[in-house]
């Protein structure tokens, strides 16, 4: 056994925990408070789907209106394929069914 060093104070009694003076009722599980009622005059809706905003400030769009006119008449061939109408126009196949209803 490992003597204790002289210089060291010999421990009194411990102090009391902090837990031991807090009152037993805050240590008590708190009541939930209880939802607030729906509101009847406001209706519970799902989100509403995103809709396209028409062209304003920002990128201008890489077709034109007579390259999308080219682009319709094109499809509604039925000759060409999106790939085949964007490589034909220089845009990309994104761009053509951004612009077009396939």
């Amino acid at each position: 056994m490992r003597d204790t060093p002289k210089n060291v104070a010999k421990s009194g009694p411990r102090p009391e925990p902090w837990w031991a003076t807090v009152p037993p009722e805050f240590f008590a599980p708190k009541p939930k408070p209880e939802p607030a009622p729906l509101k009847p005059d406001k209706p519970v809706t799902r989100r509403q789907p995103t809709v396209r905003r028409t062209p304003g400030p920002g990128r201008p769009s890489v077709m034109t209106d007579e390259m999308i006119e080219d682009a319709k008449k094109m499809h509604a061939s039925g000759e060409y394929s999106a790939a085949e109408i964007a490589r034909e126009l220089g845009v990309s196949r994104s761009t053509i069914f951004r612009h077009l209803d396939f």
